[in-house]
């Protein structure tokens, strides 16, 4: 190998790793985007609570001590939710999580 493709090849080689990094880069500028695009209509929708009976109960945050954890959810999805699976998504996370005045982070349930 001669000094003008060694030359030749170390160019190519740093051209095709600018190509890769500005690719890496919009991607990573465009994920930024698709956050606070999902965290702003996240804000906007309105969160409400549900009990063990299937009732909504309004906004999302527990009412009084004697309630428990409550289950909450977007108010469009659990109007679109019946009260049966409402009642059953409720109870699944007090059985996840039974001490109501337990400290620390949330645990979350999956709504079916």
């Amino acid at each position: 190998m001669n000094i003008k493709q060694i030359i030749s090849e170390t160019i190519e080689a740093e051209q095709d790793l600018n190509a890769l990094l500005q690719g890496i880069e919009s991607d990573l500028a465009n994920r930024d985007k698709e956050i606070d695009e999902n965290l702003r209509k996240w804000f906007k929708d309105k969160w409400v609570r549900f009990g063990p009976d299937g009732k909504i109960r309004g906004d999302c945050a527990r009412g009084s001590s004697s309630e428990g954890k409550p289950k909450c959810l977007p108010k469009s999805k659990a109007q679109s939710m019946g009260k049966k699976a409402r009642k059953t998504a409720a109870n699944r996370k007090r059985r996840q999580d039974p001490k109501k005045n337990r400290k620390g982070k949330a645990k979350n349930v999956k709504t079916k």
